[in-house]
């Protein structure tokens, strides 16, 4: 087997904390199974916005505000 395509059970953590989810806390418990925690992560229904995205007008305004501020 391929050396490149071993993973370890911590290296399979690291992955599954950091690459889908917020990035592990120091506090966080090892994972017995990380891939079933990142599937748990998964169920349910997506998180639902509190409010409408910006638009692009929008985030340029701030933007050119933002800028024109710190030339000063």
């Amino acid at each position: 087997m391929d050396k490149l395509h071993v993973r370890t059970g911590s290296s399979n953590q690291l992955i599954a904390r950091n690459r889908f989810g917020l990035g592990a806390r120091a506090s966080d418990p090892q994972l017995e199974d990380p891939k079933g925690w990142l599937l748990d992560q998964l169920k349910g229904e997506p998180p639902s916005l509190t409010r409408q995205p910006p638009t692009d007008r929008e985030v340029a305004a701030v933007y050119n505000a933002y800028m024109s501020a710190i030339r000063r």
